[in-house]
């Protein structure tokens, strides 16, 4: 009441001029030619003034005779709330309220006028040309006006002498700036309320992408003003929005309204503005062939003749928000009990009612009813506010209330003005009134649904007293018949329905979205707004919104290369089998004897460890197999290729030795071979060993991605096994070395030469095998490689070796193949005349191997 009380410490400034200038001003402008002044008045105890559209405004400060039937209704009301506070004993009971009604005429200066006589009376002196009526005296307050553009002029002029107005009918947000207008109220919802039920009926219906028309006049294009501001918080795109002044033509409205068209997913068009702006807008849409195509959303103020006036096949669907009204008790009776009585008394002091029947000739009110008996609500909540308040005055003022000094209580409007601000009382629609610091009163909206050929249809609620959207408005969407006659929603959205694994992305045009693709490895974030990467060992889900561990994918053993490698291990191992079987069966045989038996045996159980080492190979990788592989891989290797090299040496010493002397040379025998072959293996356990607490392989991801990212698993094996490979390479290398200084071996001790094309072989393939495993992209193929070189050569190594040997010794005749030696002593080479000694009084036979 801050405002309030610093206007009553400036209240008497310059009043007196300000009066004398607005009368100069409506006077120099109003020309009072065939103006119907309508003015009619009751005394009382207390005046309470009252403003009315009766008539239509015929120009400036001028009225029509045609009278309206919704403005002498609402007068009605007013003389019918007057009369009830009347009649009641429990309120102003020793008060008789009187009233001074005045039309008018929607116009702001014929309410200007009629609001400055209300509040001081006129001298007729200075209101030459206005029709004024006989009583002069002060009204407590004022119940008006039914437009805001009036109640705005009003509620300044009635400020001026501390005369509160409360209207029954001005919704304009402005209204409610209480610095401006301290001495305004209302019983009806502000357009702000308005507008945000307009929004949450949209929100409701999932409409976003809108087209906003509104008029030009001070309170719609503050409504629109409104709309858009609050719009975005909802999520609702306002894509097209214009204005439509007042006095358009129809060729200019034509094109506001045929602009709808450039924007024709925005299939809910939201009309703000009285009720000729509707009128025109829908008149226009129909011009332009627009029937069945936009859903219509209006206000309180126009929507409601549509069918008489040739428009229900353009409105047919729309949407409307209504002020909520109920049946006012005892009001229909009232206005029915008026009957046409002097009809050549003076229209000025006539029965309102008698007056509209007159208008219309008719002699029964219930021929041509009067009321829009909805609409009394309002009024009646207005003039009550008021006497309520004067009683509570009173209470607070006069112990004994039946005798107390009513003229000395009007005069203290100070304290009136704090009791019409904190009145509390039960309004028509049997809600508790009550007024915030800004003089509104809050409320409740009807949402009606218009149906070509049955009017308008009640189909929700909403209230101005709850928080969110859900228990503010209360729809029954099975109820609404939307555009094009469909029970179906429209869609009033520009933005593409986005398949799983697109984001929204904004296109040229306002307000509408189109869809991007995301990469196969991100997911949709922030309502479908952004793409995100998942992390290397992430995929998206189905969904594309979360991101998944991705789970390695294991060698199928049912593939056909792991079946092909399983295979030919296992044939290998049959054949390692075999080879050991006749080696064991010959072991005395000269051939197997001159072969070194236990040198080929350790090459032999290596083969078999070799075919089976694929097993490992294949096994899901973990620290353990993986460490295990790598030993494998430089065993099997070293156990092939150490009694390989000790073998091809032992050879090639014995034939160089032979040519020079009989002597044996040293370090031929079995336990010598033996010897240095285990060294050489130790050596390269030591080596694995190292290489296991050094530098221990372990499973590495492989991640590879076409339509969706795998994920599999190797054994990658540390640095330190290359110092095991390079050992085998260099025993390998030796080999061959040796291999090639014993090929001038005669043909008949060609042992060497098998030696030979294996270990070139071997080198060969471990050449080629080395770029295919490094280049290879999958685990399999990586395994694949190493199992099918391991496989092969010992293959190689198997079929060289041993095949022939085996072959010879059970189908050649060993008189026909061998060179045999003297049993006193000496040896004889087949083929050549070179004779030794023996050594040891041994008898060595020398066929494809010298042997003990």
């Amino acid at each position: 009441m801050a405002n309030i009380n610093n206007t009553f410490k400036s209240k008497n400034m310059c009043v007196h001029s300000l009066q004398t200038l607005v009368m100069v001003l409506l006077v120099s402008r109003c020309v009072c030619l065939n103006r119907v002044c309508v003015s009619y008045s009751k005394t009382g105890d207390v005046i309470l003034g009252g403003l009315f559209p009766i008539h239509y405004v015929a120009g400036p400060g001028q009225c029509t005779d045609k009278q309206s039937r919704w403005g002498t209704s609402l007068s009605e009301a007013m003389i019918f709330a007057v009369e009830q506070i009347n009649s009641r004993d429990d309120i102003l009971p020793s008060i008789t309220l009187g009233y001074d009604i005045r039309d008018d005429c929607r116009s702001e200066d014929v309410a200007l006028w009629h609001a400055l006589s209300l509040v001081n009376g006129l001298n007729p002196a200075e209101t030459t040309g206005l029709c004024l009526p006989d009583a002069k005296a002060k009204v407590l307050g004022i119940v008006g006006t039914a437009h805001s553009t009036t109640s705005v002029v009003v509620a300044k002029a009635a400020a001026m002498y501390n005369v509160p107005v409360v209207s029954y009918g001005a919704a304009a947000d402005e209204l409610g700036d209480s610095q401006r207008f301290p001495f305004f109220l209302r019983t009806i919802p502000q357009n702000s309320l308005q507008i945000q039920t307009m929004i949450d009926i949209i929100d409701t219906f999932g409409w976003v992408y809108v087209s906003l028309l509104h008029g030009t006049e001070s309170e719609y294009l503050h409504g629109a003003l409104r709309f858009q501001e609050i719009a975005p918080s909802h999520g609702i795109c306002v894509a097209y929005s214009a204005a439509i002044r007042s006095n358009a033509g129809d060729e200019e409205i034509l094109e506001v309204v045929s602009k709808l068209d450039r924007y024709p997913k925005a299939k809910v068009v939201v009309v703000i503005g009285e009720k000729f702006t509707g009128k025109n807008v829908m008149q226009a849409a129909q011009t332009a062939g627009m029937v069945g195509k936009y859903q219509w959303i209006g206000g309180f103020s126009w929507g409601y003749l549509m069918a008489e006036e040739g428009l229900g096949d353009i409105s047919d669907g729309a949407i409307f928000v209504r002020s909520y009204s109920v049946e006012t008790d005892g009001y229909q009776e009232y206005v029915k009990s008026k009957v046409l009585t002097e009809p050549h008394v003076s229209p000025w002091y006539q029965d309102l009612a008698a007056a509209w029947m007159e208008t219309n000739n008719c002699t029964d009110i219930e021929v041509c009813p009067l009321t829009l008996s909805n609409s009394a609500g309002p009024v009646k909540d207005a003039v009550d506010a008021l006497g309520f308040a004067l009683h509570e005055l009173m209470i607070e003022k006069c112990p004994n209330i039946s005798h107390c000094p009513i003229g000395e209580i009007t005069m203290d409007t100070e304290s009136y003005l704090d009791k019409l601000f904190n009145v509390n009382f039960t309004g028509v629609d049997n809600e508790q009134i009550r007024f915030d610091s800004s003089g509104n009163a809050g409320g409740k909206f009807i949402i009606t649904n218009l149906r070509e050929g049955s009017g308008e249809q009640r189909v929700g609620l909403w209230v101005s007293s709850f928080e969110s959207v859900g228990e503010r408005l209360t729809l029954k969407p099975d109820l609404i018949r939307f555009v094009n006659k469909s029970w179906s929603k429209p869609l009033s959205i520009c933005t593409e329905e986005c398949e799983v694994g697109y984001i929204i992305v904004p296109l040229e045009e306002k307000c509408c979205y189109g869809c991007a693709e995301c990469h196969p490895d991100q997911i949709v974030v922030l309502n479908g707004t952004e793409c995100e990467q998942c992390n290397r060992m992430e995929w998206p889900d189905n969904t594309r919104s979360v991101c998944r561990p991705i789970i390695p994918s294991p060698i199928v053993w049912s593939d056909s290369i792991v079946i092909v490698i399983l295979t030919m291990s296992g044939l290998g191992v049959v054949l390692s089998a075999c080879t050991i079987t006749g080696l064991l069966v010959y072991n005395n045989h000269p051939l197997i004897k001159a072969s070194s038996r236990e040198l080929s045996s350790i090459n032999v159980a290596s083969l078999t460890l070799t075919f089976s080492s694929c097993l490992v190979l294949l096994a899901e990788p973990t620290k353990v197999s993986c460490i295990l592989a790598e030993m494998l891989l430089a065993l099997c290797t070293t156990l092939i290729y150490a009694p390989t090299l000790l073998k091809v040496n032992r050879i090639f010493r014995i034939f160089t030795k032979a040519r020079k002397s009989t002597q044996r040379p040293k370090f031929t025998g079995p336990k010598h071979q033996v010897i240095a072959c285990l060294v050489f293996i130790s050596v390269q356990v030591m080596l694995s060993i190292l290489s296991a607490i050094l530098s221990p392989s372990a499973p590495v991801e492989l991640i590879f991605q076409t339509d969706d990212r795998r994920v599999e698993l190797y054994c990658s094996y540390g640095a330190c096994f290359i110092v095991s490979c390079v050992y085998n390479l260099l025993l390998i290398l030796a080999c061959c070395i040796y291999a090639f200084k014993a090929r001038k071996v005669p043909s008949n001790f060609n042992e060497s030469k098998f030696i030979a094309i294996s270990v070139y072989s071997t080198l060969v393939l471990y050449i080629a095998a080395v770029p295919v495993y490094v280049t290879a992209a999958h685990a399999l193929q990586k395994v694949a490689t190493l199992c099918f070189a391991i496989i092969l050569n010992a293959y190689i190594t198997l079929v060289c070796q041993y095949l022939p040997k085996l072959y010879a010794v059970k189908y050649m005749d060993q008189q026909d193949d061998m060179s045999t030696r003297d049993w006193h002593g000496t040896f004889t080479l087949k083929g050549t005349n070179q004779v030794g000694p023996s050594t040891s009084g041994t008898t060595a036979v020398i066929s494809t191997a010298t042997g003990k």
